[in-house]
Formats: C-alpha cells, sequence, structure tokens
C-alpha cells in the first residue's frame, strides 16, 4: 500500500486533501470599520503547503503556535488580524497579486439598503468563490467502467478496493490524469487568443493523441506492476520522470501547431497551463477543510441569513467540498438607530 501511495501521489493522479479547520471572526462597529481575525489549524506540513492559507504583510499582524495532541502529534496553529475602514478594503485573496491562479477568493461587502424613520438598514455579503470541478468529475466518471462504478465513486477510493479492483482503478486513475493534463492545455490555449478556431482544435487534438500513445507505452498494465518492484526513491525518481516527460509532450505538440500563429507565445502557454493545473490542485486540497464565519454586529439583527447565534456572535458553518462550483453567499441585515 505504501508503494501505491507513493505512485498516486507523485504522478498526481491522487492528492490528498489537507484537514484543515478555516476561522474567521468578523466585526463591524457603527461606523462600517471591519476587524478580521483569522484563524488556522492543523499539521504543520498542511498549513505550509496550504492554498493561500493566511495573509501575510502590512496590516496584518500574525502570530503562530503549537502543542502536544493526546496522541503525541503536533497541532499547529496560524493567526492574523487587521482592521479596515471600510468593506471595500478587505482584501479578496491571500495570494500575491502576481500569484492569483487558483487562489481562494472570499468577498465582503457592506452597504446601506434601506433608511426608515427610526433605523437604517445595513447588508453584510460575503461570498466564497466557487472552485471549478464539474468538469473533472466527468471526466473521472467517464473512465470508470460500469462494474466499478459503485466502488470507485472518486480517485480517493482506490485506497478502500483490492486485487484485480484496485489494479483497474489504477489504470482509470492513469487515465484520468491524462485528461487533466489534456484539459489544462485546452485552457491554456483558449487563454491566447489566436487568430482562428482550427488551430487551437488541432493542437488540442494531437496533444490528446501524444499524450494517449505516450501512455500506452510507459503506463499499461504491467509498467505499473513493475513499478511496484522499484525503492520508494527510485519510484519516486520514476515518477517524476514521467510527469517531466508529459509536459515536455504537451509543450511540443502545442508549438508544432500553434508556432506558425503570430500570436503564440510559448512562455504564455506554460504559465496559464500551470495555472490551470494550480486551479485543480487547490480545489483538491480545499474540499477536506471546514470552514467557520463569526459575524460581530452593531445594532440590531433584522435578519441570520441561516446562521447560528452564538456566545461568540452570528457563526456560519460550510465544508470546502461545499466550494465545489457553486458560491457560498452569506447574507445579513442588521439596522443602526437614525440619529
Amino acid at each position: 500500500m505504501k508503494k501505491l501511495t507513493i505512485l498516486v501521489t507523485v504522478l498526481s493522479l491522487l492528492v490528498l486533501p489537507a484537514c484543515l479547520k478555516r476561522r474567521e471572526i468578523v466585526t463591524i462597529d457603527g461606523e462600517g470599520r471591519i476587524r478580521i481575525q483569522h484563524s488556522l489549524q492543523g499539521d504543520e506540513a498542511d498549513l505550509d503547503r496550504g492554498p493561500d492559507a493566511m495573509p501575510t504583510g502590512k496590516p496584518w499582524r500574525t502570530s503562530r503556535a503549537k502543542w502536544l495532541k493526546e496522541d503525541g502529534t503536533e497541532e499547529h496553529r496560524l493567526e492574523a488580524s487587521a482592521t479596515f475602514a471600510n468593506a471595500a478594503e478587505v482584501p479578496t485573496s491571500f495570494a500575491p497579486d502576481d500569484d492569483r491562479a487558483g487562489s481562494l477568493v472570499f468577498e465582503t461587502s457592506l452597504r446601506e439598503v434601506r433608511v426608515e424613520e427610526t433605523r437604517r438598514v445595513f447588508l453584510f455579503r460575503r461570498v466564497y468563490r466557487a472552485r471549478p470541478w464539474a468538469d473533472y468529475d466527468q471526466l473521472f466518471r467517464s473512465r470508470v467502467p460500469d462494474d466499478l462504478a459503485e466502488k470507485l465513486e472518486k480517485p480517493g477510493d482506490i485506497g478502500r478496493l483490492e486485487g484485480d479492483d484496485q489494479e483497474r482503478a489504477l489504470q482509470v486513475l492513469v487515465d484520468y490524469e491524462i485528461a487533466k493534463m489534456v484539459l489544462w492545455a485546452r485552457t491554456a490555449i483558449a487563454g491566447l487568443d489566436l487568430h482562428d478556431e482550427f488551430g487551437p482544435l488541432l493542437a488540442t487534438h494531437r496533444i490528446r493523441t501524444a499524450l494517449e500513445a505516450w501512455r500506452r507505452e510507459n503506463l499499461g498494465p504491467e509498467q505499473v506492476s513493475g513499478f511496484m518492484s522499484l525503492g520508494d526513491q527510485a519510484l519516486v525518481a520514476t515518477c517524476e520522470d514521467m510527469v517531466a516527460a508529459t509536459k515536455e509532450i504537451i509543450r511540443r505538440e502545442a508549438a508544432a501547431v500553434l508556432g506558425a500563429d503570430p500570436r503564440w507565445n510559448a512562455i504564455l502557454f506554460e504559465r496559464l497551463r500551470a495555472a490551470a493545473e494550480k486551479e485543480h490542485d487547490v480545489s483538491q486540497d480545499l474540499q477536506d477543510e471546514d470552514f467557520e464565519l463569526v459575524l460581530k454586529l452593531p445594532g440590531t439583527l433584522v435578519t441570520d441569513g441561516g446562521g447560528t447565534m452564538t456566545d461568540a456572535g452570528l457563526r456560519f458553518r460550510f465544508r470546502g467540498r461545499d466550494l465545489l462550483d457553486r458560491n457560498q453567499v452569506i447574507e445579513v441585515l442588521y439596522a443602526l438607530p437614525r440619529e
């Protein structure tokens, strides 16, 4: 099982989601100022490699703590806090401005929506933007044989399979990875704004055909079974070499078809392809994370937006998987007395 895990992980066939707990306390005062307090808790490796885990730099004040859990493992918590003059100043992402590809996006707004005789009503709105995922779900399901469909509903189910079922499931995952690579390439080509439609369609076809031919030659059932006899380090190195080979195939085939187009830009193509890959990886990584938002509002609550009132404030909770292809929208009305 260890060698199977190494194989599928290094090949990027199966990214094991991080189990992190995200908590955010948003405090609004009567003047519309907003104080944000973030907390992210989990294993050290997950925190440090996670997608846009925490804000850094001004105006944020940050800290980090760790302690031992009952099972002897370490738990880590990152915290950050800052105050903003209004909702427009609250950042929508913690990624650097030059690296927004795949970043978690959350938009905050606060505005007056009604003036009555004795009060003013305000709408707080937070939108966690959806992660693109429907294409990946369809790509995976289309490759699962009918007799495995109930056992292999998602890539992570391979760990529960045995014998022939596991061998066939591994081949499904290999096919799925090739399909993802084609999708990333197609996304990158679409972002180049080339002159005609013929070239991009032909390039995508050439990339798919070349990758599938390479897969049949290098990742058939016999080759994959042979990987299990390798030592761990040799297996990792072999897998990394194969990933590099597939990326070179994509670059070669794209340039062969599109290189004559005056708008072809090999560097931009690779940047867009890598961004599409990261978009997938971040979405996968976020799925098992817990999200909690606590609102502390001035005045009188008018609507709770489906939240739960607690001693800490109005609480909303959801999971990262709830962001797959749909926004998570939180809307709350509160009122302040008219002066």
